[in-house]
């Protein structure tokens, strides 16, 4: 789904700044030429042009601030909110997944610190997206989207084994380098938190488009 404007409305957007500040060059410059004339009827001529610039300018802002105020409207009541959010912690899950791999294949201390940093934003923003997606099943489902209590079973475990890690990690910078038991346990915390964010991500999608 596209909440972007497209390339005519950008260039629309465009048009409409350039429109203003000519609009204030011109009016600047044709109004020194006018006091310098001194000949009303030019000055009457210029003032008029003036009033039907601002005019089109005014229209074309109202047009722009119309189309903002649609996309906000769009976010806010129509469209639900929660499958935006949700794409926040599939796309972390996953990246610290990959960090982490990549830590242990390149014995990085510095990607294990990114692979931390991600998975704590996951834990933030599965938190924000369990809550949207229980605004929105109330919402536009009336409290019974397909699939809710599985998403909510498994949000709730994905929420507290991000959690989990992000709390052993911070309280120990040293587990990247445990003994192989507890590094096992730690790196399985990010295939699993991956898997978790995935299944969820794949109930979403029943409920949107079916199976």
């Amino acid at each position: 789904m596209q909440i972007w404007p497209h390339d005519g409305r950008t260039q629309k957007t465009m048009q409409f700044s350039l429109t203003v500040r000519k609009l204030m060059q011109t009016s600047s410059t044709l109004f020194i030429i006018s006091a310098t004339t001194g000949n009303d009827r030019f000055i009457a001529v210029v003032e008029q042009l003036l009033i039907s610039a601002i005019i089109s300018a005014i229209q074309e802002g109202e047009t722009h601030m119309d189309f903002i105020s649609k996309i906000i409207n769009d976010l806010l009541y129509v469209h639900p909110f929660h499958t935006l959010i949700v794409h926040f912690p599939i796309a972390l899950t996953a990246s610290a997944l990959f960090f982490i791999l990549l830590a242990l294949w390149r014995r990085s201390d510095a990607i294990e610190q990114v692979a931390f940093a991600n998975i704590s934003l996951a834990a933030v923003s599965t938190l924000a997206a369990g809550i949207t997606g229980m605004i929105d099943n109330i919402r536009f489902y009336d409290g019974a989207a397909p699939n809710v209590g599985v998403k909510i079973t498994l949000a709730i475990i994905l929420l507290l084994v991000t959690t989990a890690m992000a709390i052993a990690r911070w309280r120990n910078v040293e587990l990247f380098h445990a003994p192989l038991s507890k590094k096992a346990l730690y790196i399985s915390g990010y295939v699993l938190s991956f898997v978790l964010a995935g299944v969820l991500g794949f109930l979403g999608g029943v409920i949107v488009y079916g199976f």
